[in-house]
């Protein structure tokens, strides 16, 4: 079995940011993103998160657009230790609280307003 450089993703963009924090990292549009600015982001919602109350081993559903910002909140949940669940935008509610009661989520991410 072939081994790998790094043990997650997680630690390859970490060590990215750190040793070329320069380089492109992710393109969204006209956007351009740097290893750097994307730490940045990703450890901005991680403390975030933090202070939401996340904790390691926690399921964190997640409902966006595939975006930067979706990169982002996967990159801050796994500094978090938590486990990311993603769900397609066009998932229906009612399948959305099946999968939050299913994994007893405690945490909902979305890019937008979801009647409760």
């Amino acid at each position: 079995m072939k081994k790998f450089a790094y043990n997650s993703v997680l630690e390859a963009f970490v060590d990215h940011a750190v040793n070329t924090p320069g380089k492109l990292f992710i393109v969204e549009g006209k956007k351009e993103f740097t290893y750097i600015e994307s730490f940045k982001a990703a450890y901005g919602y991680f403390k975030h998160l933090e202070d939401c109350g996340v904790k390691a081993g926690e399921c964190v559903i997640v409902k966006t657009a595939q975006t930067a910002a979706t990169v982002f909140t996967d990159m801050a949940v796994a500094m978090s230790r938590a486990i990311y669940v993603p769900v397609e935008k066009v998932v229906a509610a009612d399948r959305v609280d099946y999968i939050i009661e299913k994994t007893d989520a405690k945490f909902f991410i979305s890019d937008k307003e979801m009647e409760v």
